[in-house]
């Protein structure tokens, strides 16, 4: 990795890392991403083999360097094959049951020696063979083989009828018919060939096999769009064109000296001749300029998204006042505490004071069966919602309450989005509360409420952003223990 980020590919600075007196310091130091590998060595468990690949390509120090090598297209082509590699190796992995881990990548790698990718440029020459090029279409097309001529398949297994082929039955009378060749590898003056071909079943071949490669050049030169070349060898005849006319008539002439057609039969067609020579000289490689950004140092930039529900700043908030509101809840067995704070929650956002009773509980009873919580009686939950609406009214009388409240602001370059879920304003500002389903001892409500500050903290900057008006009353709602407390940033912090 240290040769990787070297500046010269002669520079022999990664060898003299790895023999300084502290190898791993120097390597660590001349490799500029080597904290973001020990961070990604640290979930290496959590990690498949593909995942890791894309995590060490989206590191922008490693793009960069590659960028700046040139032909940066066909290298993330390059890049392409190898995660595509990597999620093939995953899924053979799991159809065979073997787990699938980075050395295993590794040696996937190494036993399968992968092929390059085909270049995805629109300037790209493809060398393909005949069969492989059915169904493609390009500009301009090379034609090669030209000399071949149709070889009989006598000596090998082939599929053979008898009678003409039904559609209806298309296997009836099919037989497979194998001659093996008895000479192994000689095939001059041993008079079997020549004698099998004068057969009717070698006369039958013979037939088969032109018909084929008509077929087969039909192919080639209806891939061309717009230009087809045609590239004989230098000394040799035009065999494969022949297959078009009487056997032992030429009936495809292509131009000679001067002349500038192709005679098919008693048809012209314009054609251009250059004739081409090979020398034994190195060409020299042409190769393209390329154009890379400017190499700057990385800039770490905060994300653009704050979420208030991830904000983490320990040590920050503490607690100014606690107040009971009620009892805790009363619970019959042992709920799912997500599933049973997700249903109170709930209730609290879609309560309604001012309506009936009957209604209310009908509806507190169908977010609890929704959630699939029983354990919980919803009368009892009302009970908490009633309580905190009696001090709300009691402690900011005349205030305008908001339930699950959405706010967007700007905070610096970053953008704070996030839903309060009870917001109150008065004439002194507004209230913050946020509802947490906490069930634990009364000793340990004071650290969970300074754990949800920073939240609630950055709920205020929002606020404040973006109405201008104090927010300085936060406070932490606890229905399961019936416990309100208020938060606030400790002085100096």
């Amino acid at each position: 990795m240290a040769r990787f980020f070297s500046e010269d590919p002669q520079s022999d600075t990664w060898l003299q890392a790895a023999s300084a007196e502290d190898p791993n310091a120097a390597l660590q130091a001349a490799v500029p991403i080597s904290e973001a590998l020990t961070e990604l060595r640290s979930k290496i468990l959590t990690l498949t083999p593909a995942d890791l690949v894309d995590a060490i390509l989206e590191l922008a120090p490693v793009m960069r360097r590659i960028e700046s090598w040139g032909d940066f297209a066909a290298r993330v082509d390059d890049l392409e094959a190898l995660r595509g590699f990597a999620r093939t190796y995953e899924s053979s992995c799991a159809s065979s049951g073997a787990p699938a881990t980075p050395s295993g990548l590794v040696l996937a790698l190494a036993a399968d020696e992968p092929k390059r990718p085909k270049s995805l440029q629109s300037d790209a020459v493809k060398v393909m063979t005949y069969h492989g090029a059915k169904g493609l279409e390009w500009p301009l097309v090379i034609l090669t083989g030209l000399h071949r001529e149709p070889k009989a398949r006598l000596f090998e297994p082939v599929a053979e009828a008898e009678g003409d082929l039904d559609w209806r039955d298309p296997l009836a009378g099919r037989w497979i018919r194998y001659w093996p060749w008895p000479y192994a590898s000689q095939s001059k003056d041993v008079r079997l060939d020549e004698e099998a071909l004068n057969s009717p079943l070698g006369q039958a071949a013979v037939l088969r096999a032109r018909e084929e490669d008509t077929r087969l050049l039909y192919v080639g030169v209806t891939r061309a769009r717009d230009y087809v070349v045609f590239a004989p060898q230098a000394k040799g005849d035009l065999k494969w064109l022949q297959v078009l006319g009487t056997p032992g008539v030429d009936r495809v002439v292509l131009p000679a000296g001067t002349e500038n057609t192709i005679r098919v039969g008693d048809a012209s067609f314009p054609a251009r001749v250059s004739p081409m020579a090979v020398d034994d000289e190195e060409a020299p490689r042409v190769v393209r300029p390329s154009f890379v950004r400017q190499e700057r140092a990385a800039i770490s930039r905060p994300a653009l998204n704050r979420r208030p529900s991830g904000e983490v700043e320990g040590g920050a908030f503490q607690v100014i006042e606690r107040i009971e509101l009620g009892p805790r809840l009363a619970f019959i067995g042992r709920p799912n505490m997500l599933q049973l704070g997700e249903a109170v929650h709930a209730i609290f956002a879609a309560d309604a004071i001012e309506q009936d009773l009957p209604l209310r509980l009908a509806r507190a009873e169908a977010i609890l069966a929704r959630w699939r919580i029983h354990e919980v009686a919803a009368s009892d939950v009302l009970g908490a919602s009633d309580r905190l609406d009696a001090h709300i009214r009691n402690a900011w009388p005349g205030s305008r309450v908001l339930r699950e409240a959405p706010i967007f602001a700007r905070s610096g370059a970053q953008l704070v989005a996030g839903r309060i879920d009870l917001l109150a304003e008065d004439d002194a500002g507004f209230v913050v509360l946020d509802h947490k389903s906490f069930p634990g001892s009364r000793d340990q409500w004071a650290e969970r409420a300074v754990s949800y500050g920073s939240q609630l903290g950055l709920y205020a900057e929002a606020l404040q952003t973006a109405t201008g008006r104090t927010c300085d009353r936060l406070y932490i709602h606890m229905p399961i223990v019936g416990s309100l407390l208020r938060v606030a940033r400790r002085a100096g912090v």
